[in-house]
């Protein structure tokens, strides 16, 4: 686990998009491939979602953009008697009836976990575009995994070699040790 963060930051995350069916009116002037993630429980019928929008000349992937958005929402989390000006940049309230939980975003491994509705995952592929694609359900996999982030790929990279049978090789326990994977290994973190 990364040492600047506390337990909570890798906590599962929902995942919502604008309800199949329904215009996204708190999403007005928001481009398709947005990412939103829930802060908090509803209140008054309505959901406060942090999002983050797909960049001119950026790679980031939905997955990318779901992390950027969850950052946000973590940091604006209450923290006891501290005094702090919430981030209002890429904050809106939706209608709870207006968002469909189409996941889970799993902040440690970097990956989304697709509700088993079919529904919802023909939802998601019309909402990143990828529809028109030879290959929707692949490139829907490459999507739900951030691409962005050195310490996932890492993850993703240990878990592979794990499966591989190298797990009494001291070099990758090692690296794993020192990139904070002690989990992968079946270990409890060392604490600062």
């Amino acid at each position: 686990m990364a040492r600047d963060l506390d337990a909570t930051f890798y906590e599962p995350i929902a995942v919502v998009l604008p309800a199949a069916g329904r215009p996204p009116t708190f999403a007005t002037g928001i481009g398709p491939a947005t990412a939103f993630v829930p802060a908090g429980e509803p209140h008054g019928g309505r959901q406060v979602l942090y999002y983050e929008e797909p960049r001119d000349g950026l790679t980031f992937n939905f997955a990318d953009r779901v992390l950027h958005a969850h950052g946000r929402a973590w940091n604006d989390r209450p923290r006891g008697d501290e005094r702090r000006w919430p981030c209002t940049h890429r904050l809106l309230a939706a209608r709870t009836g207006e968002i469909a939980r189409i996941g889970t975003y799993d902040p440690r491994e970097g990956e989304i976990t697709l509700a088993p509705d079919p529904t919802l995952r023909d939802q998601l592929i019309a909402w990143l575009g990828l529809e028109r694609s030879e290959d929707p359900a692949g490139q829907l996999t490459a999507e739900l995994q951030t691409s962005s982030s050195v310490k996932h790929g890492t993850r993703r990279e240990i878990r592979r070699a794990l499966a591989a049978g190298r797990s009494h090789n001291p070099v990758l326990r090692g690296f794993a040790r020192r990139m904070g994977h002690e989990d992968l290994l079946g270990e409890e973190p060392e604490q600062p």
